[in-house]
C-alpha cells in the first residue's frame, strides 16, 4: 500500500522498460488503491487485459482493477504481441 506505482514503458526511468515501438514512453501503471491492484493506461495504442478465463479488455486512458492471474498487453492486442506479453497473478 505504501510503495510507489509500478510503471510500465519505453522511457529508462520506468519500473519496466518495454523497448518496442507500438509501447508509450510513460503507457501504464499498477498501484495498490483501496485494497485492490489497479492498472491504469495513459498510452496513444492503449492496454490489452486478460483477467483470467474473461474476454480480453482494452483500455485507453481509462483503469481497471487486476484480479484472478491474467495477461497484459501493452499497444497490442496479445494475440498480436506474443514477446511482450506480461503475466501476473492476484493473491488474495
Amino acid at each position: 500500500a505504501t510503495s510507489p506505482p509500478f510503471t510500465l514503458g519505453r522511457d529508462a526511468s520506468s519500473s519496466l522498460v518495454i523497448d518496442a515501438e507500438w509501447v508509450s514512453r510513460n503507457h501504464a501503471l499498477i498501484e495498490f488503491k483501496r485494497g485492490y491492484f489497479m492498472i491504469a493506461d495513459r498510452s496513444t495504442n492503449g492496454t490489452w487485459v486478460k483477467l483470467g478465463e474473461d474476454d480480453e479488455l482494452r483500455l485507453h486512458r481509462d483503469e481497471t482493477q487486476l484480479r484472478k492471474s491474467g495477461i497484459i498487453s501493452l499497444g497490442q492486442v496479445s494475440s498480436a504481441n506474443k514477446d511482450d506479453l506480461l503475466h501476473y497473478q492476484c493473491s488474495p
